[in-house]
């Protein structure tokens, strides 16, 4: 499907983007090559479906997306497709690519998004929506499925947000309704069978794919509308495809080609990401239905996986990542009903390798002393709680079934065994909400801290926004001023740290919850005038919006502010995302009836849990008897990377390598490991160093053969050798370094002899010196003069080949330079032709006070 001179034209591109790398901000997020990242040959692709998993918001944000890891993994293990990714460039990528014509592009290999077979786009949230349409414009993909033909992708959405795709509807090709596991390959094979047939074939694939069960083609849909605004219908315009369309279920236990049924081998980031460790789903759905969350009544029925599977996964995950924690991630974790054998079996495998575990919100009622011992057991991280309201009469309301005495008495337990920071989650604005009920979440937290001397608690505080195919579809949401009001009253009252969401923004987030297609006009409109990124709060532009609801007549007072009645037809009816409407509804009235009710003696629908006494997990201390000193080079795209992002990379593949590695020892301990000078994003390094302190002996040959099997691509070993343990620091050893410059020809000025003597006239001036910007103890920025004779102990062109400048460098401290500095000072170069400078370490040395040199 993809011709061989389109693959050699996408390989052209490639160095396209590579320089664009050196020119945006944070450039290791676009790279890619991660650990356990797949790639297949251009022969492979060429007879196969190829997909492109894009995730609407940055790579640190999406990364941890447990669906695209899914899909990606299934996608890669057939024989007839392959999977890549693409998450959101930023803005000055985005800038960059617009001004020099060049599309949007796959992490992996780098080809434009548009050339794949179809473009997948998880729907996380609905304020990520204008990035979508940010993402298929970069891509040269028409926004609007209509405005598509055969020269184009099949773009296609599923995820969360999928249970109202309908503000969305005009954009997506198709929409895939509940799990995606399954129905992801019949979709491969449907647009693999209607390509092969040759000719026109959008408009028959179309037809094809609204018949698979879980799949929603909305341009066969038509919406129809009363006077006043309200969905009259949304009925197919043909009888061969379906008057609703069924959610799809996956079994979550249901093993794949490589024996598990979730990867053990997930792509592990360069960069560090909003939920930086092995994330393993241990279940699906969640038990409670409490009446405000989408997801409890969407993900119906409650799956689990069971302890023993759970347990061979998280080793085997482990094992391929060298991750330092592990997350048992689900909506309720401490309801699976064998969490405690699985926590307690797990600590006793992981702990001695100074791995944590952790758990997402916890129910109050659900925390034990078994839980408690286990989760402290290697890192006392903080605990998150979520009572959800104020007072028991509102969490009755709501279906949150905990009482007061059961939250503090959960957060004395937490104190007790040694926690010092909890999370609290709070919603405000929720249905037949009182001023009591707001004092209420005061009182609960005024009564904790008095009973807890010493206990920080951090609170977030989340408006209540409704959502399609819950009970609350038909309340009213409040209205700003209402929210703000009721969000100063609690900042003024509440003792803690406050996070609280953007008001505005959740104007914009109700509307699309609830919203029909003509939405689409809205979200377009809103992305024309530059919104992108609004989930980010710092990003977010209110005013946008308030234009584009007025230009568009798409209001917060039709979509968000208003009562529905019992027999409004919604924009989602014709998709079946959990109960029937009719037992909502009754759900509905029963919340109104309980909110004015007496509150019963047992509120519980379900029974505790059991508290098992906690079982004594015992971390060895051992200490280190050898340390090994390596020393790797990095080259090509990973030169990108921080030397936080590297130092994390070495860590990890010291993990995967199984190295009996020493730890410090108190609450968070540290892998002993040291390492060089800090490298600059940017740089090629023939010398980083560092040191590993081990609790056995090893041979240093055999070590570092099993440190190179680990290492990223672009990574190389280069040396390993035994070094004493008494030993000083290397970054307190290392005084001179050997770096080289490349220079772009048409930089570099002259010939060779009048770049030689060039560069002796620069050298023997007076008064040379650099002006660099730091900050004083103010927080004032002003400029430092630095004399760089003393730091250039050698400057000279390279004899042969490409211009390369070298220069020989004393490391000095609060004096070192960046070398493309010093070049771009003897050359007369501005800041974007300084960027266009490669530079490469070659060398450190160690000069003694005698005078004589070494390398580390």
């Amino acid at each position: 499907m993809t011709p061989p001179e389109l693959l050699k034209a996408r390989e052209e591109a490639g160095t396209d983007y590579e320089a664009l790398f050196a020119l945006v901000g944070k450039p290791s997020r676009y790279i890619g090559g991660e650990w356990n990242s797949v790639t297949r040959p251009g022969s492979f692709r060429e007879g196969a479906v190829g997909v492109c998993l894009c995730f609407p918001d940055l790579y640190e944000t999406g990364f941890a997306n447990t669906g695209i890891e899914i899909l990606y993994r299934k996608l890669n293990a057939r024989d007839d497709a392959y999977a890549e990714r693409a998450y959101a460039a930023d803005t000055d990528l985005a800038q960059a690519l617009r001004s020099r014509g060049l599309p949007f592009f796959s992490l992996e290999s780098r080809r434009p998004i548009s050339a794949f077979d179809i473009v997948g786009f998880g729907l996380p949230y609905e304020l990520c929506y204008t990035n979508i349409l940010e993402m298929l414009d970069l891509s040269g993909i028409p926004l609007r499925s209509a405005g598509r033909d055969e020269r184009h992708p099949l773009v296609i959405a599923g995820g969360p947000c999928a249970v109202n795709p309908e503000p969305l509807a005009d954009f997506f090709d198709a929409v895939v309704i509940g799990d995606g596991e399954e129905v992801i390959g019949e979709i491969v094979e449907r647009v693999r069978e209607a390509k092969s047939a040759g000719g026109p074939w959008r408009q028959k694939l179309l037809g094809s794919l609204a018949r698979v069960e879980g799949l929603y083609v909305p341009s066969l849909y038509r919406a129809e509308y009363h006077p006043d605004g309200r969905v009259a219908s949304v009925r197919s315009q043909s009888p061969d495809v379906p008057a609703r369309v069924a959610y799809r279920r996956w079994d979550i236990s249901r093993a794949g080609e490589d024996g598990f049924s979730f990867p053990v081998r997930p792509v592990v980031p360069f960069v560090q990401t909003v939920h930086d460790r092995l994330n393993v789903e241990i279940q699906r759905g969640c038990p409670w239905r409490c009446r405000f969350c989408q997801a409890g009544f969407s993900y119906r029925p409650y799956r689990e996986r069971s302890a023993k599977e759970l347990l061979a996964i998280i080793d085997e995950g482990l094992r391929n990542t060298g991750y330092d924690a592990v997350t048992l991630a689900g909506l309720s974790a401490a309801d699976h009903t064998e969490i405690v054998p699985l926590l307690q079996t797990l600590a006793e495998h992981v702990s001695s390798k100074r791995i944590s575990i952790g758990l997402p919100s916890t129910r109050a009622d659900r925390f034990t002393l078994a839980l408690a011992g286990v989760l402290q057991a290697v890192r006392r991280q903080s605990l998150t709680f979520a009572p959800e309201g104020g007072t028991e009469r509102l969490r009755r309301v709501i279906r949150k079934e905990l009482t007061e005495f059961e939250i503090r008495e959960t957060l004395k337990m937490a104190h007790a065994n040694g926690w010092k920071n909890v999370k609290l989650y709070f919603m405000y604005g929720l249905p037949t909400e009182t001023r009591e009920d707001l004092e209420g979440i005061v009182k609960l937290v005024l009564d904790s801290r008095r009973e807890n001397r010493g206990l920080s608690l951090a609170l977030t505080l989340s408006p209540f926004v409704p959502k399609p195919h819950t009970p609350y579809q038909w309340a009213a949401q409040d209205r700003l001023d209402v929210l703000k009001e009721k969000l100063a009253f609690l900042r003024k009252n509440l003792p803690a740290k406050i996070r609280a969401h953007g008001l505005e923004q959740i104007v914009v987030e109700g509307v699309l919850s609830r919203g029909d297609r003509r939405c689409s006009e809205l979200v377009e409109a809103a992305w024309k005038a530059g919104a992108v990124f609004d989930e980010w709060g710092e990003r977010f532009r209110f005013e946008i919006w308030e234009k584009a609801m007025a230009d568009t007549g798409l209001t917060p007072d039709f979509f968000c502010y208003r009562e529905r009645g019992e027999d409004e037809v919604f924009p989602w009816d014709h998709l079946q995302g959990g109960p029937e409407k009719r037992a909502l509804w009754n759900d509905y009235r029963t919340a109104l009836r309980q909110a004015g009710e007496p509150l019963p003696a047992q509120p519980h629908l379900k029974e505790r849990p059991e508290v098992i006494p906690p079982g004594k997990i015992h971390l060895p201390a051992a200490s280190a008897v050898q340390r090994i000193r390596f020393r790797v080079g990095r080259k090509g795209s990973v030169r990108f990377l921080s030397h936080l992002e590297q130092i994390e990379l070495v860590r990890r593949a010291l993990r995967r390598a199984g190295f009996p590695v020493a730890f410090t020892s108190g609450f968070h301990p540290q892998m002993k490991a040291a390492f060089g000078p800090a490298i600059s994003v940017g740089y090629e390094s023939d010398c980083e160093y560092f040191d590993v302190e081990l609790t056995r002996r090893m041979d240093a040959e055999s070590a570092g053969e099993d440190l190179s099997r680990q290492l990223p691509q672009g990574f190389r070993l280069l040396k390993a050798s035994r070094v004493p343990l008494f030993f000083p620091s290397l970054e307190s050893l290392i005084n001179r370094v050997d770096v080289s410059v490349a220079v772009p020809e048409g930089l570099a000025g002259g010939g060779r002899g009048e770049r030689i003597d060039s560069l002796r006239r620069f050298l023997e001036q007076e008064d040379l010196a650099l002006e660099k910007p730091k900050k004083d103890k103010s927080g004032q920025v002003r400029l430092v003069r630095i004399p760089l004779k003393p730091l250039i102990l050698k400057a000279e062109w390279e004899g042969t080949g490409a211009p390369e400048l070298l220069f020989s460098l004393r490391i000095a401290p609060g004096g070192n330079l960046k070398p493309e500095r010093i070049a771009a000072l003897y050359l007369g170069l501005g800041p974007e032709e300084t960027q266009s400078l490669r530079v490469t370490r070659k060398a450190f040395y160690i000069e003694k006070k005698d005078g004589t040199v070494s390398e580390p």
